[in-house]
C-alpha cells in the first residue's frame, strides 16, 4: 500500500473541546482513523470496517460502535456506506506560498 510517512497533527488538537472531551480510548481510535486515513492519500476515507478491525485487532460491532460515536462528534462521518474523517483533505493539504510565508513573518 503506497503511503506518505507522517500527517499532520495540529497542536490545537490538545484545546479541541471535541477530542478533549473524549473517553481515552476513543482519543486513541480517533488517533488511528487519521493514520490510516493518511496512508490512503484521499479524501479521508478510511478502509472497510473488516480491514480496520482487523489492522487494529478490534471486535467489528465494538469498533462500529466507536467509530459511530465519533461520527456523533463530528470527528468522521458515514458517506457512501463508507467512514471518512471529517476535513481531512483540508487539514492535510499543502500549505500555499502565501501561508508560508505568513507564518514566516509570525515567527
Amino acid at each position: 500500500m503506497a503511503s506518505n510517512y507522517w500527517i499532520k497533527l495540529y497542536h490545537e488538537i490538545l484545546d479541541d473541546a471535541k477530542m478533549g472531551r473524549l473517553r481515552d480510548n476513543l482519543w486513541r481510535r480517533a488517533i488511528e482513523c487519521f493514520l490510516m486515513a493518511g496512508e490512503l492519500q484521499g479524501q479521508g476515507e478510511l478502509p472497510s470496517l473488516e480491514d480496520m478491525a482487523w489492522r487494529l485487532r478490534a471486535n467489528e460491532e465494538i469498533l462500529e460502535s466507536e467509530l459511530g460515536e465519533l461520527a456523533n462528534v463530528g470527528i468522521l462521518e458515514r458517506r457512501n456506506g463508507g467512514w471518512f474523517v471529517t476535513n481531512f483533505a483540508d487539514r492535510q493539504s499543502a500549505m500555499s506560498a502565501s501561508e508560508r510565508g505568513k507564518r514566516w513573518r509570525e515567527q
